[in-house]
C-alpha cells in the first residue's frame, strides 16, 4: 500500500507546475491574534512593486471551504500581528480619498479544502517602503478577521564575519523563493497533500 501511496504522491507533483516569486516584501500568515473560531489559517504573501502600483500574491490553507467571492486580503494601519487591538484598519494614502482595498479585486476564492490562492494588482498610496511592516490580514466570508502577518523585505541579507581583524565582510542577497504545496485540482483519493 505505501508504495502505491508514494507513486501516487509523485505522479502528482510531477504535474505541479513551479514558479518563481521575486519579492520585494513578503508575510507569512498566522491565525489572527484572538481569533476564537475553528479555522486555523497559514499561508503567505509576496507583494512585487514598480513605484506605487504592487502585485499581490496569497497563498493559503485552513480557510473557509468554499469562501468566494468575497473574502478579502488587505493591507492595515498596524504594524502588528500579536495584538488584535493594534491591527487597525485598511492602509491607503491620502486620507479622504476612497478605499482601494474596497473592491472586486482585492480577494481570494478558496477550494473545498480551505486553500487559496489570491492575485490581484492595486495601488494603495505608498511605495514599499511605506509598507514594510504593516499588517496583512485575511478575512472570511463574513468578513472576520482570521490570519495575520506583516510585511518585512523578501531579499534576505546576510553577512560573514572575518576570522580575523581587518578583514572585510562579504554581503549576500539571496532573493526568497516559496511554494505551497496542496492537493492537486480534481484528485479523488485519500492522500491529503499540503506543504511549503
Amino acid at each position: 500500500m505505501k508504495a502505491v501511496n508514494i507513486l501516487l504522491l509523485c505522479s502528482t507533483i510531477s504535474r505541479i507546475t513551479p514558479t518563481v516569486l521575486s519579492s520585494d516584501l513578503r508575510a507569512t500568515i498566522g491565525t489572527y491574534p484572538d481569533y476564537d473560531g475553528d479555522l486555523v489559517v497559514s499561508g503567505d504573501v509576496e507583494i512585487t512593486f514598480d513605484e506605487y502600483a504592487m502585485s499581490f500574491l496569497f497563498n493559503g490553507e485552513g480557510l473557509e471551504a468554499s469562501c468566494g467571492p468575497g473574502c478579502g486580503v488587505h493591507i492595515h494601519t498596524g504594524t502588528t500581528c500579536s495584538d488584535a487591538d493594534l491591527v487597525g484598519g485598511h492602509y491607503w494614502a491620502p486620507a479622504g480619498t476612497e478605499d482601494p482595498w474596497m473592491n472586486d479585486v482585492t480577494y481570494y476564492d478558496s477550494d473545498y479544502f480551505g486553500n487559496a490562492i489570491g492575485q490581484f494588482s492595486i495601488e494603495n498610496g505608498y511605495l514599499m517602503e511605506g509598507n514594510v511592516g504593516h499588517a496583512v490580514v485575511v478575512h472570511d466570508s463574513e468578513g472576520v478577521r482570521v490570519g495575520c502577518g506583516t510585511l518585512k523585505s523578501g531579499n534576505m541579507k546576510t553577512k560573514s564575519k572575518g576570522a580575523k581583524k581587518g578583514i572585510k565582510s562579504k554581503k549576500r542577497n539571496y532573493n526568497v523563493l516559496n511554494a505551497v504545496i496542496g492537493t492537486y485540482p480534481d484528485y479523488d483519493g485519500d492522500l491529503v497533500v499540503s506543504g511549503d
